[in-house]
Order: C-alpha cells, then sequence, then structure tokens
C-alpha cells in the first residue's frame, strides 16, 4: 500500500460507502490515518455537496434508540417509502446512561447528546463508536433560579465546541427580580467551561427552540423576538454565535414575515438547505412558506424557495393546529425530506405531492415519535480532531482512562 500515492489513496477512499471506509481503516497505517484526518472529511463534504447526498441520524424518541441510515439513490423510493437502515449502526439509549435523551446537534459526522438536565452531556462518532462525557457545567450560585437554558454544537476550525446559554433569576433580599445571563463554552482540548457573564443578548431569554439546530458558517443560530418595549417591536431575529470569535449577531427575517402580538414562536423554524439558512413559516396552517438567506458577494437576501400546502404533507384527519414543519435536506431533482409534528415525508416541491416514510419497517410505529439529523458520516476523532496524525486513536472513558487504538 506504500506504494500509492496519498492523493491516489484520498481519491479511492473518498468513493467509498462510510462502512466500508471503515474496515479500509484496518488496512494500513496511513490510509487510518487519511481516513481520521479533518481535512478528509473536508474533501466528502465537498463530494456530497455535488451528489446532494446526506447520510441521517435517526431517533426514536419513544423508544430512545437510533439509527444512521445511509443515503443512497433508492432512499426516497415511491413505492417503498423506507429509509433503509444498516443493522450494523444501530445502537439502543440505555436508559441508565441517557434517560430523557436530547439531541443537542450533530457537526462533521459527531453527535452531541445529553438529558434534559443537561447533567450528562457526550459528544458520540456513531461510526467510530467514539465518545466523550464531558464535566458538568458549572450552576449558577447557591438559591439562584434557572429560567432557561440555550444549547448549540459547532467547530471552530480547531476544536468542536458545546455552548450554554443561562438565564438565571439572582435570589435576594430585595423584592425586584434581578436576570442575569452568562455563557459556558466546553472544548476537549481544556476539558473545562468556560464562563462569560453578561455576555448573552437578553432576547434570546424569548427563544422557543431551546437547542441550536443550525450551524452554518461557523455560526450557531437561535430564532427569537425582541423585547416588545424594543423599536424591533414583534418581529421575528435570528441570533447567530460565531464559534470562532464567541461573539454574537443578529439577523433580520423576510419583511413579509410580520408576527402577530399572540403567537407561538414553535412555527417558525431554522434549518439549513442549498448550503444556506433557511427559515420555515407554518403559522397560517394552509401554507407552510421556505425562505434561504442567499449570500451575493457579502449581500444577504432572503428569496422564497417554495411554498407548501399542507393538504399534501400527509396530515391525520381533522387536524386542528397547524403543522411545525422542518426540512431536512433537499435533493437536485426538487424532492425534500421534511420532518413534522405527525411525521416524516417526502416532498415533491414540483409535483406537490407528499408521502410518508416507513422508519426500519415498522408500520405500526407512531410516526411523531421521531426525529430526523443530518449527518455525514466521518471517522474524526472527538478529542483531538488536528493532532490525530500518528495513526493513534483515544477512545475516552467515562473513568477519565484513555483507551489507545493503533492502526496497523
Amino acid at each position: 500500500m506504500d506504494r500509492i500515492s496519498r492523493d491516489n489513496a484520498v481519491d479511492i477512499l473518498s468513493r467509498l460507502p462510510i462502512r466500508d471506509l471503515l474496515r479500509c481503516r484496518g488496512v494500513c497505517k496511513s490510509w487510518c490515518t487519511i481516513a481520521s484526518d479533518p481535512t478528509f472529511s473536508t474533501t466528502l463534504k465537498l463530494k456530497f455537496r455535488k451528489t446532494s447526498t446526506t447520510d441521517l441520524i435517526i431517533w426514536d424518541k419513544f423508544d430512545n434508540t437510533m439509527f444512521f441510515a445511509e443515503d443512497s439513490k433508492s432512499d426516497y423510493d415511491r413505492r417503498n417509502r423506507v429509509i433503509r437502515v444498516s443493522n450494523k449502526f444501530y445502537f439502543s439509549c440505555k436508559e441508565d446512561l441517557w434517560d430523557d435523551l436530547n439531541v443537542l446537534g450533530s457537526c462533521n459526522g459527531i453527535l452531541c447528546l445529553s438529558n434534559f438536565s443537561f447533567k450528562r452531556i457526550r459528544l458520540y462518532n456513531p461510526i467510530s463508536e467514539e465518545y466523550l462525557l464531558l464535566p458538568n457545567f458549572v450552576t449558577p450560585g447557591r438559591g439562584n433560579k434557572v429560567l432557561k437554558i440555550l444549547s448549540g454544537f459547532g467547530f471552530d476550525d480547531v476544536f468542536h465546541k458545546v455552548v450554554l446559554l443561562l438565564f438565571y433569576e439572582i435570589q435576594g433580599r430585595c423584592k425586584s427580580k434581578i436576570v442575569m445571563n452568562e455563557m459556558q463554552v466546553y472544548t476537549p482540548d481544556s476539558n473545562v467551561w468556560q464562563r462569560s457573564i453578561g455576555s448573552v443578548p437578553n432576547m434570546l431569554i424569548n427563544a422557543y427552540e431551546l437547542a441550536s439546530s443550525v450551524f452554518i458558517d461557523g455560526s450557531l443560530h437561535w430564532i427569537t423576538t425582541a423585547d416588545k418595549s424594543s423599536e424591533s417591536g414583534s418581529r421575528l431575529l435570528i441570533v447567530s454565535l460565531h464559534l470562532g470569535r464567541e461573539d454574537f449577531g443578529v439577523t433580520e427575517t423576510p419583511i413579509s414575515v410580520l408576527v402577530e402580538l399572540e403567537f407561538t414562536l414553535k412555527h417558525y423554524v431554522l434549518g439549513v438547505l442549498q448550503e444556506c439558512l433557511s427559515l420555515v413559516n407554518s403559522s397560517t396552517g394552509r401554507f407552510v412558506d421556505v425562505w434561504i438567506l442567499k449570500n451575493d458577494e457579502g449581500k444577504q437576501d432572503w428569496s422564497k424557495l417554495f411554498s407548501i400546502w399542507t393538504a399534501e404533507l400527509v396530515l391525520p384527519a381533522h387536524l386542528n393546529e397547524p403543522v411545525i414543519v422542518r426540512p431536512i435536506k433537499l435533493q437536485n431533482n426538487g424532492v425534500v425530506l421534511l420532518v413534522h409534528n405527525h411525521g416524516l415525508v417526502v416532498y415533491n416541491a414540483e409535483a406537490n405531492k407528499g408521502q410518508f416514510l416507513i422508519v426500519d419497517g415498522r408500520k405500526d410505529k407512531k410516526m411523531y415519535s421521531y426525529k430526523a439529523i443530518p449527518l455525514l458520516g466521518s471517522l474524526i476523532s472527538i478529542k483531538s480532531p488536528c493532532r490525530m496524525d500518528s495513526g493513534e486513536k483515544y477512545l475516552p472513558a467515562e473513568n477519565g482512562h484513555r483507551g489507545k487504538r493503533t492502526c496497523y
């Protein structure tokens, strides 16, 4: 294998499905090093952008189980309507470790998982099965009441970062309530939570969706509203956090998306489509509008991608509440994978037709128990993604000791 140049080896390995790539990692030390290199993951990303293929992690919230679903041309077969799940990458979330499982996000093939109390946060690579149990975050002082915790997970070109944004009331002798905020950031290299008190925009306390499911252009995103007393009134706003600079920014939403005084933020959902930030408005009940934020030479403009008639989303009869829609990915042929509060649906934007997907062949399963997360399978190490060039893999264990896997 030493006779094969690195460029040729990269070309060969980049053509393989992730399951075969995992096997090839044991062929020789050089191939293991290539497959685990973050630059190789970038090569795979560029390749999959051209082919519009992305793998999925499917989480069954009722059974607390997950599936790794490999993408292929037959995944959206209209006759079968099945996401084909590879049994090899199926795993169960054990109750003693993953009670009330919560998916905080995915990035570079790595998932950030926790329970809803954020007491057991883990980074997990479902392909290599490497995981890292994070230390507990720093809680506010005794007696202070935590009002809300927002979370996010991404990458800053060097290390993965887990972010927690805390809002809490300070309990004192004064009758007036004082609300404080702080940002806590964890990186595997330091293995500690870095605190920054008073740095979070106050408007984020209004956010409905606690976990940022959108990481794009180096930033996490949440959708919220400004305070009623501000000039922005009840307009929707998008707050971003750049993980490299660790500073916040605000993005306006489309001018036609205005909200009434009485509304729920859950009808407005952020996502990523066509490598752009997307916004879904399903508040009307009859139509679902999908917008994307295009960046043309530094100028950002919202463009409506398409509108979906909700009658084509395969909804239960006599539905009395607006459907909440989250686009997962968009194919070049105009087919969109959607998840809403009643199931996983393949929607053809050109034909305006939708069909349910059956997960794992289980027709009796309640479809609204599933959550789908785009994930590009990779072998990037969680602990030190930019330093693993020796062919060795360290698998952090819960007791703090690391097991070493050597590539031969």
